[in-house]
């Protein structure tokens, strides 16, 4: 189950959203990917050392790619163990990056500055407005949340289920907080 906190600051509103926890077995067999995507080009440049056995090209491109399936997979391990969506919103201007705990990546801005409309994206893909949701029969379910500007559309990459009481909540404090979208 992903973990969503909201707050405002003196000047923003931070929306926080956890990732769900992958299965020890998931992470298991991403650490052994991990070490041997890893190790196998070490162990294979020895043994070539031992017999000396010329360094080619090929084996250089060949180690940049093992390494690079090692850095892939160490992204989706840490992703799914600690993995954050971090939205800020800021005078209307939308900044958000993604903490994977040992490394964030650099805050990216929305290219209109302008925030349009916010809402929710049902598991059936359907777009509801905050400012059309009809809070006494909306049902508590697993929804995106995303940020329209004039040019693009943000959404958080994952579902985060509400129970009814939040997400009222929710959507009352960011329809108060940004009335003039």
């Amino acid at each position: 189950m992903t973990n969503f906190t909201y707050k405002k600051n003196k000047s923003d509103i931070t929306i926080l959203i956890s990732s769900k926890r992958i299965s020890k077995i998931a992470s298991f067999i991403l650490i052994v990917l991990i070490i041997a995507s890893f190790l196998l080009p070490i162990v294979f440049f020895g043994i070539g050392i031992k017999y000396n056995i010329p360094i080619r090209i090929t084996f250089i491109i060949t180690i940049a790619i093992f390494w690079g399936t090692s850095f892939f997979f160490l992204r989706k391990y840490l992703w799914g163990s600690y993995g954050k969506e971090i939205y800020v919103i800021k005078s209307n201007l939308l900044r958000y990056s993604y903490n994977y705990k040992l490394y964030t990546d650099k805050f990216e801005e929305s290219f209109e500055p302008k925030i349009t409309n916010i809402g929710l994206i049902d598991a059936n893909d359907k777009m509801i407005y905050f400012k059309d949701i009809d809070l006494i029969n909306i049902s508590s379910d697993d929804y995106k949340i995303f940020f329209e500007t004039k040019d693009k559309l943000i959404e958080t990459t994952q579902y985060t289920y509400f129970n009814k009481i939040q997400l009222v909540e929710f959507v009352e404090f960011i329809s108060a907080e940004l009335q003039d979208i």
